[in-house]
């Protein structure tokens, strides 16, 4: 091998052999960390530290104590920097210095050797020495009560010292929630303590019903109209009101007809979501049919004016009237295709029709019959009633004998579907009924007010009467007027507990009344004031808003009054003029009909004539 060969191997053995130095570990001291205490210093035999403690200090393990075996029973401080005696040790000292600890010691009657010291002795666990050592007192968190040292429960209101006096329980009908004491009161009944914690009281938004210690949410399903929020009132009793940044108006008027055909007695319905409302309109034909169409809640009209009757050319079609179901619409009218029947061209039959939400006519079906009802002459006047406790239709008409003009209250049910439950029934005897008016209870019976011509004295009278569903008489009819004179326009609402009831005199005022479901007069007739009442019209319709009674009145143009039937003087509050023209002047007022919401708020239809023509309006006051 050449020397330059040589240098290269050389070189590289010399690289490889640093090169490997570099990578070895370092070992670690064994002892690295190791303090003995700061009383020793640290050595490793075989690789494994032990503490080399100075004079006057033992070993243990890697920590040097303080050597205190030449005290009897001393042990070191915390510090380690000095002997002392344990709990319950006497010190011994001379010269200052500690020179043994001694256990116990002979101490007087009623003391015990404690802490190094003869301590009174203290017959309840809960009690201690004071620092005088010459009288008992109760440990932190104890009271003496009774001679006895009890846990204090001040700090917890409603409680008392549990069993083994360790802790604090809740009283009698009281439960623990956290560190307090709450009155137990049953969350089911929607109920909870008051401020006081002395007394369950409905939880905020709940009533108490007349069955005590139940609470319930009037608002819990209610629906109220767009942009409004409920707020409850009393346990059945609720306001409908707008939402923040929303305002009450009904400054707005929404045609929903042209002026071209005169058109008269307008009714309306509310399904919950949409408005039905129908008249009767004279077409080119010189008939009148029977026409319909459908608001939203707001203004915007679901569908266009539509027809409803079948055989639109075949006779009149008159005084329709409309309830809902809460889905569909059913309508009810005069009609006279019948009118070759009997030869008197007078013949009036009652016919309805249901209607869809999208205004589908879905069925359309006679109700009174000639061989029925009918045989008296003439059916007029038809009610329509939908029926939530039985879940059906009522239809209600007057029927009238031709020759002698004598009429009496009839009803026919009909279910969900359209389909006859019951045959023709009536309700009253034969006599001259006339205008008539009715509402339903929370039982699904019928209160019934009418005008009545008294056949002997000749004046129109004003009866009450109470009937099922199927027409039975639960009430017999009353006579509600008080002195011979003319009683019109009868009208009645059901408030959640009685029947109020309001009719006017002719040519003068309106009076009031409370009848309950047993038919007893609760306080004779309240008077109220004068709008141009009695012209013999029915221009008059009480309605129950959930709160108070509205009057709905029509005298030349619309007025509404509310008041509560306690109201000692219902003149009070005055008469709200309800519509809002450009002019006055140039309109004459066909009377309309109205739905009160249960905020109190009002939707209503009317028709409007001018120069010969007429059209149908609507508004309602909402929160826009």
């Amino acid at each position: 091998m050449g020397e330059n060969m040589k240098k290269i191997v050389f070189g590289l053995l010399f690289l490889l052999i640093m090169g490997c130095s570099e990578t070895q570990p370092t070992l670690e001291s064994p002892c690295k960390g190791v303090t003995c205490s700061g009383h020793g210093s640290c050595v490793a035999v075989d690789e494994t530290p032990t503490c080399s403690c100075e004079s006057g200090y033992l070993v243990n393990g890697l920590s040097c104590y303080l050597d205190c075996t030449s005290i009897p029973n001393s042990v070191p401080n915390i510090y380690n920097d000095a002997c002392l005696c344990p709990e319950n040790y006497k010190t011994v000292l001379s010269n200052n210095e500690l020179i043994a600890c001694t256990y116990g010691e002979d101490c007087k009657d009623g003391y015990i050797f404690r802490n190094g010291k003869c301590e009174l002795e203290c017959e309840d666990q809960f009690a201690h020495a004071n620092e005088s050592n010459n009288e008992c007192i109760c440990d932190d968190g104890y009271i003496p009560i009774g001679g006895n040292c009890i846990i204090d429960c001040h700090h917890i209101p409603f409680s008392n010292p549990a069993t083994d006096n360790l802790s604090c329980q809740c009283d009698a009908g009281y439960k623990k929630v956290g560190d307090n004491c709450i009155l137990d009161c049953n969350d089911a009944n929607n109920v909870e303590p008051d401020s006081s914690n002395t007394e369950c009281v409905c939880k905020d938004g709940y009533f108490e019903t007349n069955t005590s210690g139940v609470c319930v949410d009037p608002c819990k399903d209610v629906e109220c109209m767009n942009n409004e929020e409920c707020n409850p009132l009393d346990f059945q009793s609720y306001l409908c009101e707008c939402i923040p940044n929303r305002t009450l108006s009904s400054s707005y008027e929404l045609a929903l007809t042209n002026s071209e055909f005169e058109k008269g007695n307008l009714k309306m319905a509310f399904s919950g979501t949409l408005y039905g409302v129908v008249w009767q309109q004279l077409d080119d034909s010189g008939l009148w049919n029977i026409y319909m169409t459908l608001v939203d809640q707001n203004r915007n009209v679901v569908k266009a004016p539509f027809i409803i009757n079948q055989n639109a050319n075949s006779g009149h079609k008159t005084n329709p009237d409309i309830t809902t179901d809460g889905n569909n619409f059913f309508v009810v009218w005069e009609d006279r295709r019948n009118d070759a029947l009997d030869g008197d061209n007078m013949n009036y039959d009652v016919y309805f029709a249901r209607v869809s939400p999208a205004g589908s006519v879905l069925s359309e079906t006679m109700v009174t019959t000639e061989t029925g009802a009918g045989v008296y002459g003439d059916s007029i006047r038809p009610r329509a009633y939908w029926n939530s406790e039985t879940s059906s239709y009522n239809v209600f008409w007057i029927e009238r004998k031709i020759s002698t003009e004598e009429s009496a209250l009839y009803v026919r049910k009909y279910n969900a579907n359209g389909e006859s439950a019951i045959q023709p029934t009536a309700i009253t005897i034969e006599n001259n009924q006339r205008n008539f008016n009715l509402t339903i209870d929370d039982d699904g019976n019928y209160g019934m007010v009418w005008e009545e011509r008294h056949p002997r004295i000749g004046f129109n009278a004003i009866y009450f009467e109470k009937i099922d569903s199927i027409g039975t008489v639960l009430v017999t009819p009353k006579l509600l007027s008080f002195m011979p004179a003319d009683y019109l326009s009868p009208s009645i609402a059901w408030d959640g507990d009685n029947f109020g009831i309001f009719y006017t005199m002719w040519g003068s005022d309106g009076y009031f009344t409370l009848m309950n479901k047993e038919g007893d007069k609760l306080f004779e007739d309240k008077y109220i004031e004068s709008i141009f009442y009695g012209d013999g019209q029915n221009n008059e319709r009480l309605l129950w808003n959930g709160v108070q009674y509205t009057l709905f009145i029509y005298s030349g143009e619309f007025y509404i009054k509310n008041f509560h039937p306690l109201q000692e003087n219902l003149m009070a509050g005055g008469i709200s003029r309800i519509t809002n023209l450009a002019s006055t002047i140039a309109k004459e007022y066909s009377f309309g009909d109205i739905v009160v919401h249960p905020s109190g708020y009002y939707s209503f239809a009317w028709i409007d004539r001018k120069y010969g023509s007429s059209n149908v309006f609507f508004n309602n006051s909402a929160c826009y």
